[in-house]
């Protein structure tokens, strides 16, 4: 088997499909360099481990925060805000806080709020401020 197929054979897993073949291949190369392997004359069962270990890898990267897989532009012309926050890990995680800090933020009576690296903090957060400027990058 060489390395395009090889790569094919990753990609076959639904939640890794929509990777690239260059980051799928550049895993694969590293994996097969550390490791001191050759493509070439390999078994099914080696070829099927290889695989298996390269689609492990991936997984840590490939859906590390999503939590749902339902997409968020549903959630969005849904209006179901509350859902479309809990579809991420690390939005999921503060929904709790978020009340707590919007009484914060508002106890400061600010004009605007530069809110940086806000990933879905917007949606949580600036409606509570009609009359404040909320700018979000």
């Amino acid at each position: 088997m060489n390395q395009t197929d090889l790569v094919k054979k990753i990609k076959e897993k639904k939640e890794l499909s929509g990777i690239s073949d260059s980051v799928v291949s550049s895993q694969l190369s590293s994996y097969l360099a550390k490791n001191r392997i050759s493509l070439e004359n390999l078994s099914e069962k080696e070829t099927k481990l290889i695989a298996k270990e390269i689609r492990s890898q991936l997984r840590k990267f490939v859906g590390r925060f999503q939590k749902s897989c339902k997409s968020k532009t549903d959630f969005l012309e849904e209006k179901n805000y509350s859902l479309l926050l809990k579809s991420h890990s690390s939005t999921s995680e503060r929904i709790s806080f978020y009340p707590e800090l919007i009484k914060i933020i508002k106890s400061l009576k600010p004009n605007s709020v530069l809110d940086l690296g806000c990933g879905l903090n917007p949606i949580a957060i600036s409606p509570h401020f009609k009359k404040v400027k909320y700018f979000a990058r």
